[in-house]
């Protein structure tokens, strides 16, 4: 009896649709609720941020958008106040300091702007 090695090749065709979907993922941006959710993992520290500002002056609330850019190591490489309702730079400027210091963690994507919305509010 002789033994047949049998070995699986894929076709040119199934090498392009798997080579063009690998592509794919390692270009895709990272999504909006993976963003959030590190947002939301880091939370506390900007809201001990406020909360200690707040006692300075108890009058501070609103809404503050930051511009951050995340790079592809999962580094915060750049936050910027874009529009604040705070009217506090040296507090805004504490939390910019705070946002630079998250980390959305590496992946193969493409440096991203992404505008963060934070509210603001004595609880």
């Amino acid at each position: 009896m002789k033994l047949v090695k049998i070995t699986a090749r894929p076709t040119k065709k199934i090498d392009e649709i798997a080579l063009a979907r690998a592509k794919e993922r390692a270009n895709s941006p990272r999504t909006h609720e993976q963003i959030f959710l590190v947002i939301d993992r880091y939370k506390s520290r900007l809201l001990s941020i406020y909360q200690r500002a707040l006692r300075g002056n108890p009058s501070l609330r609103g809404q503050v958008v930051f511009e951050i850019a995340i790079e592809a190591t999962g580094n915060v490489s750049m936050a910027k106040v874009l529009s604040s309702e705070l009217n506090d730079t040296a507090l805004e400027k504490k939390i910019a300091t705070q946002i630079m210091t998250f980390k959305f963690g590496a992946q193969e994507v493409e440096k991203m702007f992404i505008s963060i919305p934070i509210d603001f509010y004595p609880s």
